[in-house]
């Protein structure tokens, strides 16, 4: 026999959000709100203000529920609301090779006592039988109360033609209604379902349902061009009580249900996200409300209601909304919990009790399931890896690999803290004193000038002590060189962009150039004296030219001698890129790009992978026919950089070593650096890419190396003179010499 531990492709037609206490609970709070008359106050704006914090995350094994491998396969497990405190699931177990069903069980997580239960169903009262040659389908489960359920069947008679295609009959189509004392009756929805036109081909076309306490029928249906844009209410006798159609620019999506049984309808306006309506529908009186109008967030999905207080799911997480004062608020970010907004997600809502979240759905490694328990206060823990993050910007993968690393390591603790309610530079200063005594966090996110000064005052770590051979070799050879510092590697970037210069092969053959080598191009016409950006499709102005052309020189060029502390901007090169670029608009390109970059082509083109759109688009840049990479000029051969806001660092004197280890391993896994969608833009991994879709990329970007220093404090000063070199009458000549005065000044107060 084989336990069942993973969940199945989900045939999900219900909607996956909390509902209220059981019926013999569910008596009318004195203290709410009358919504159906009053409807909801919506305020302005959502406040951010968190209010729950993760405790725990449990896995969900379903470990109880077993199969015989040999003649037996889980079929589509029917994903049903929670009621309660209680997650129902139902698992049908269905011959191989054949569409019948052997038995199907019931699942059940008692979020209450956090303890699950699995029974087997009576297949012959939810109206599956075992006999006969027709194909039997368990399409959706439904709550209505604590032991009493809708269970949506469909039996079909298939007929087989000469060339194997399969035609179908229904036999039946409806709902088996089932009680808390086992008694079930039938509803068949297939005359209705005939007479609004909504079969073809003998089988029901694509529906979402849902049931309210009292047993009537829910069904949302539409079309290709206009999904769920329809909505019957049938009574538990099927007969249809109501129908309702929305306009063009609407859909209907998934209700949740209130404490009293009652399903409140989300309807989006499918040209804005953030605009959207809460929608009642009154059986008794035939009558549509709409109890409340969205139009400054984006409503994902309705989770439930306890009192006067309405839980949903926005772009960032649960949104709390008192519906009686209209005050909305922020109290849980999925971002800064390790949970995607792509995963499914089911808030079981509890009476004077902080709500439970489920999540499931393809996390990295497969198909996981998981019951976080949330507290209204910050856990307490006395042992607990400290990360911090010490840059102005604040990177996505150090913040989300905290939640990631608590859910894979749940015997070790985490905690992650950046300057809120503090400046940076004031923040920076006291982790920096903490460290200084000997103490501090255990690991912190810094700028690559930091990790240098922490490395020299031997407070860092070495990396390889804390991962293992197999990851390090997963880690781009630019991104160690990056973070390596006399041959220690002293810090790690968790996300990174590349950054290149494109040329036709036939100017330019050569995998790397100089500026020498450009200027002659220029000057003989080879090259254009501009650079053309694909994304913008227009050429980059002036001033950027010359900043992508000389700028990453400043450490190696001919244009400043460290050693001797000397400047050389009146350098006869530079004057003549001065010329050779011009003053000139970023005007728009005109014309094919592909003739300027292929064979015989003249144009420059800047390219920059900073995210996986960027990588999975890498093929049309790269792709151009006699094109190829050449890097920007330097004077030490590679021109093709990697860029990274800042570097993960250990703390030498870290508390907890395998709590380290742990949370570097959520961070360099796939969950975390494979996800590019926490954010408009996280950053590139810093791991090899699947090498079936990114294998071109991986060859390029493991031939990019670290961005040479950046000089702001000199670069600020070219930039103000070519601001008026290209603005006004100046020369070249005058402006090489006031920027070589400049510099020199510069230098010799260092």
């Amino acid at each position: 026999m084989k336990k069942y531990h993973f969940i199945l492709p989900l045939l999900c037609l219900l909607c996956l959000s909390g509902c209220g206490k059981q019926r013999e609970e569910a008596q009318a709070d004195p203290q709410a709100l009358d919504w159906k008359k009053n409807g909801f106050a919506v305020g302005k704006g959502v406040v951010e203000e968190q209010a729950l914090w993760v405790n725990e995350y449990i896995p969900w094994e379903h470990g109880d529920v077993t199969w015989n491998e040999e003649t037996e396969h889980v079929g589509e497990s029917v994903q049903a609301a929670c009621c309660g405190e209680k997650i129902y699931k139902a698992l049908p177990i269905i011959s191989n090779g054949e569409y019948v069903f052997n038995k199907c069980y019931l699942e059940i997580y008692d979020t209450g006592s956090m303890e699950t239960s699995v029974s087997e169903l009576d297949l012959e009262k939810i109206g599956i039988k075992k006999t006969g040659e027709t194909r039997k389908l368990l399409r959706g489960i439904d709550v209505l109360e604590d032991g009493a359920y809708a269970f949506h069947v469909l039996e079909l008679e298939v007929d087989t033609d000469e060339k194997g295609g399969e035609t179908y009959t229904q036999l039946f189509n409806g709902l088996t209604l089932t009680d808390s004392e086992g008694n079930a009756e039938q509803v068949d929805w297939r005359s209705f379902f005939e007479t609004q036109g909504l079969t073809e081909l003998g089988q029901t076309i694509d529906i979402s349902w849902r049931c309210d306490r009292d047993g009537n029928s829910y069904i949302r249906t539409g079309t290709n061009d206009a999904p769920f844009s329809r909505l019957y209410i049938l009574n538990p006798e099927g007969k249809l009580v109501m129908d309702h159609q929305v306009s063009e620019s609407e859909q209907i999506c998934a209700p949740m249900k209130t404490q009293d049984g009652d399903l409140i309808f989300l309807i989006w306006n499918i040209n804005n996200v953030r605009s959207s309506r809460l929608v009642w529908f009154d059986v008794k009186e035939k009558q549509v409300h709409t109890v409340a109008a969205v139009e400054d967030d984006h409503v994902k999905q309705l989770y439930g209601m306890v009192g006067n207080d309405l839980y949903y799911e926005n772009g960032f997480g649960i949104v709390k909304w008192n519906v009686e004062s209209g005050v909305r608020k922020l109290i849980f970010r999925y971002d800064r919990n390790g949970i995607d907004d792509a995963y499914q997600s089911m808030l079981v809502l509890r009476k004077d009790k902080p709500p439970i979240l489920r999540v499931w759905g393809n996390f990295a490694d497969g198909q996981e399931d998981w019951i976080v328990t949330l507290s209204e206060y910050p856990t307490e823990r006395s042992e607990a890896a400290r990360i911090v993050s010490l840059t102005t910007v604040v990177s996505q993968r150090v913040r989300n690999s905290v939640p990631v690393a608590s859910r894979m390591n749940p015997n070790y603790a985490f905690t992650y803290e950046e300057s809120e309610g503090s400046t940076a530079e004031d923040y920076r200063s006291r982790i920096m004193a903490e460290l200084a005594a000997g103490h501090g966090p255990d690991v912190m996110f810094v700028s690559l000038e930091d990790m240098e000064i922490l490395y020299e005052k031997d407070m860092l770590a070495d990396l390889r002590e804390y991962l293992s051979e197999e990851a390090l070799s997963k880690i781009l050879p630019g991104v160690l060189e990056m973070g390596t510092v006399d041959g220690t590697l002293a810090g790690i970037a968790p996300e990174i962009s590349a950054r290149s210069l494109l040329v036709g092969e036939s100017v330019w053959s050569g995998d790397n150039w100089t500026l020498d080598d450009i200027l002659e191009l220029m000057e003989s016409g080879k090259l254009e004296n501009k650079i053309y950006y694909e994304k913008s499709g227009s050429y980059y102005g002036s001033l950027a030219v010359v900043r992508w052309l000389t700028f990453d020189n400043l450490e190696s060029s001919f244009l400043i001698d460290w050693e001797n502390r000397g400047s050389h901007f009146e350098d006869d090169r530079f004057i003549r890129l001065l010329k050779c670029v011009g003053k000139y608009d970023s005007s728009s390109y005109e014309g094919l790009r592909d003739d300027r970059i292929g064979g015989g082509g003249s144009l420059m083109v800047f390219d920059q992978i900073s995210t996986l759109q960027d990588a999975a688009e890498y093929a049309e840049t790269h792709g151009v026919q006699g094109s190829h990479y050449v890097g920007f000029p330097s004077e030490r051969g590679n021109g093709s950089y990697l860029d990274a806001d800042g570097v993960v660092v250990v703390n030498k004197n870290a508390s907890d070593p395998a709590a380290v280890s742990a949370y570097l391993e959520g961070l360099l896994g796939n969950e975390v650096q494979m996800n590019d969608t926490m954010e408009l833009y996280c950053g590139l991994p810093v791991i090899n890419l699947p090498a079936d879709e990114y294998g071109e990329v991986n060859s390029f970007l493991a031939q990019c190396v670290p961005a040479p220093r950046a000089y702001e404090d000199i670069t600020d000063i070219i930039y103000e003179e070519l601001d008026d070199y290209y603005a006004g009458d100046q020369t070249a000549e005058k402006t090489a010499e006031i920027i070589d005065n400049r510099v020199q000044l510069y230098l010799d107060e260092m």
